[in-house]
């Protein structure tokens, strides 16, 4: 297993950003959404500019958003 993969073979870029998701200090920058027509979860990124200078370079090696 790789720095990449972790927890049973989840990229480790998919559960860094759902602990991102579901962390209440993060919830002005990015937090959990309904689509109305489906009911299904999703996440919106209110700040990205915050969000990419202000977290990602706390937690990657990088600050990119794309």
């Amino acid at each position: 297993m790789d720095d990449e993969t972790i927890y049973g073979g989840v990229p480790r870029f998919l559960v860094v950003l759902h602990r991102l998701v579901t962390d209440p200090a993060t919830d002005e920058m990015i937090s959990w959404t309904t689509c109305p027509q489906t009911k299904a979860s999703a996440f919106t990124v209110h700040k990205p500019v915050d969000l990419a200078k202000g977290v990602f370079p706390t937690i990657f090696k990088h600050a990119n958003f794309s």
